[in-house]
């Protein structure tokens, strides 16, 4: 016969009861958690352990377990143990041996490939005998774990402008001061090469359950060149077509853009290009009294001149899977796009990056604090000195003390190239 059970008498506070009741119904939680909260329900109410076995559905020494934890531990008892568990196969020098070759690019391993995959690199760790053996999934957990995707690259352009800061904050200088204050701000540049496609066959429109469909084989009726003023105030667009872009072309774009605009001083920013810098079009601006206030991006950097972005629409939503007969087709379908976004969708664009405005001065927040939440950030953390929790804490400080300028949008100086990692400002 089974021996006395022992004594172990569930007394539970009314916020442990409470607690406890509302994790037996969540309907996400693991059955053998929810089960034990029941015994301990059971057992705090003065039921016998032959009652609980039967209305929870487990044994006898199921019971006195769940029991006897909680008696020794409360309820942080009720988590289970860690297990030993069977032995690494593979060790702390392995593991970081497989993330410092993951961190460098297959030709200095000399295999002719231009980006890791799992099995080249599976293949690349035993040939070198950095790792005795490894397969293609453990590797895949120590990148996951490392946040490492050595297959996935982006394309990023490197400024070598000795005056890249200069520039981007005159032209932050004039998004963030000059277009609130009500001054008229125009970014100007050229859509070059754009083709007239016309697609062999018609396009497909889409139906339900099926996708629209463009001809993949084209016929070519030549190109054209697109100069575009985007107002940065209100968003309207200037655009002119032609088959060039020499300097007498960008010429006669400005005489448009000063017809259009024909009294007050008037802010152009323009990428580097060499028609943009010429003694031509300085001579242009001095025929016309010096109103245009000349702002050029900094080399390399023709992302801040925010006519990019209406490029960027203007492709998705006209040009990608259109069908065009001729040249004189596809610039009056871009004519008839300009004169409906200026009638219905013109607006001033809201440009931030990763959530950050716009803003002048001060940085917002350090580096380290874009990352919040990422196992990345807390590596940058701890190389600060600091734990995750106070650089957080700071960043919520930061924000709430030091608001972005109204009227902004993007920090161009965020995330960008230049001399050093830069913090998020200008």
């Amino acid at each position: 016969m089974p021996g006395p059970e022992p004594e172990y008498r569930v007394r539970l506070t009314g916020s442990q009861r409470r607690q406890l009741e509302r994790e037996c119904r969540s309907r996400t939680a693991e059955h053998r958690f929810v089960q034990r909260r029941r015994i301990l329900l059971f057992a705090s109410a003065g039921i016998s352990n032959a009652d609980i076995e039967r209305s929870v559905g487990c044994c006898r020494d199921t019971v006195l377990l769940w029991r006897r934890r909680f008696v020794e531990g409360g309820l942080k008892a009720l988590v289970e143990k860690p297990r030993p568990g069977r032995p690494p196969r593979i060790t702390p020098q392995e593991r970081h041996a497989v993330i410092a070759m993951a961190c460098h690019l297959p030709t200095d391993y000399g295999i002719e490939r231009s980006q890791w995959s799992l099995s080249s690199l599976q293949r690349a760790l035993v040939d070198t005998k950095k790792v005795s053996a490894i397969g293609t999934t453990s590797i895949w957990t120590i990148l996951n774990e490392a946040d490492l995707k050595p297959f996935r690259f982006q394309m990023w352009m490197d400024s070598n402008d000795e005056g890249f800061f200069e520039r981007m904050r005159d032209i932050v200088e004039v998004y963030t001061v000059l277009v609130p204050r009500g001054e008229v701000v125009l970014s100007i540049d050229e859509k070059t090469s754009i083709q007239a496609l016309e697609r062999k066959s018609p396009i497909v429109a889409p139906s339900p359950g099926k996708r629209g469909r463009f001809e993949s084989e084209y016929i070519r009726h030549g190109t054209t060149c697109l100069l575009a003023c985007f107002n940065v105030g209100t968003g309207n667009v200037l655009g002119w077509c032609n088959q060039t872009r020499k300097q007498p072309d960008f010429l006669t774009f400005l005489d448009r853009v000063a017809d259009t605009y024909p009294t007050g001083r008037v802010h152009l920013v323009l990428d580097n290009l060499n028609i943009h810098v010429s003694q031509e079009t300085r001579d242009w601006n001095a025929r016309h009294g010096n109103r245009f206030q000349l702002h050029f991006t900094p080399k390399h950097a023709s992302w801040l001149n925010q006519v990019e972005i209406w490029f960027s629409i203007l492709q998705r939503d006209r040009l990608k899977t259109a069908s065009f007969t001729s040249i004189e087709h596809l610039q009056a379908a871009l004519y008839r796009y300009i004169e409906q976004w200026n009638q219905y969708r013109a607006h001033p664009f809201k440009w931030t990056w990763k959530g950050y405005p716009l803003q002048r001065g001060r940085p917002l927040v350090e580096w380290p604090i874009r990352l919040r939440h990422t196992h990345l950030h807390e590596v940058e953390c701890r190389a600060l000195g600091r734990s995750p929790a106070s650089v957080d804490q700071q960043a919520d400080l930061d924000e709430r003390s030091h608001r972005p300028h109204a009227g902004g949008a993007l920090d161009p100086g965020a995330g960008r190239t230049g001399p050093s990692r830069p913090a998020a400002y200008c």
